[in-house]
Formats: structure tokens, sequence, C-alpha cells
């Protein structure tokens, strides 16, 4: 009687089980870094409603607007010194 080799498809993946951590920090900073985040989080909130205003005029106008043209639009923005404070490892 011949030998009936059966072949059992499994996935590779279905072994290999992804493990995704999540840590929590808690930072309890002194005074005078509160005011700094504080102030850094209020020119990120003005500069982030700025490009949005500009994005929602281009929309009303029936224009749109291109990711070049908020760039230049941001490189504007910022030559308000007050911006230069906001760290940005994307920045353009």
């Amino acid at each position: 009687m011949p030998r009936v080799i059966r072949r059992i498809n499994i996935d590779c993946n279905a072994y290999f089980m992804e493990v995704t951590r999540a840590y929590k920090f808690r930072i309890y900073p002194d005074d005078k870094r509160q005011n700094e985040i504080d102030e850094r989080l209020v020119l990120a909130k003005e500069f982030y409603n700025l490009l949005l205003e500009r994005t929602i005029k281009s929309h009303k106008e029936g224009t749109g607007i291109s990711m070049a043209a908020l760039n230049r639009f941001a490189k504007q923005i910022e030559k308000d010194r007050r911006y230069l404070k906001l760290y940005s490892q994307t920045r353009c």
C-alpha cells in the first residue's frame, strides 16, 4: 500500500507574534521648565492654526494648496522669531 503524504500549508507568520510595548513616563518639571513647556505648546498651537487657516481659505476659494506652498508659507511664518523656539526634526 503506497504511503500518502499530506502537506499542510501553515502560514509562517502565525508563529511569530508581534509584541508592542508601551512605556509611560511622568515628568515633574519645576516652575521654570513648566512655563517653557506651556509656551512651546501655545506656539505650536498658533503655528498649526495659521497653517490650518491658510488651508481652509484656499479650499474656500476653490484652489486647494500644495504641500510645497504650505512649506513656503510656513517659512514665511517662521520669520517671526517667536516660532524659532519650536523644534522639529522635519523642518524643511
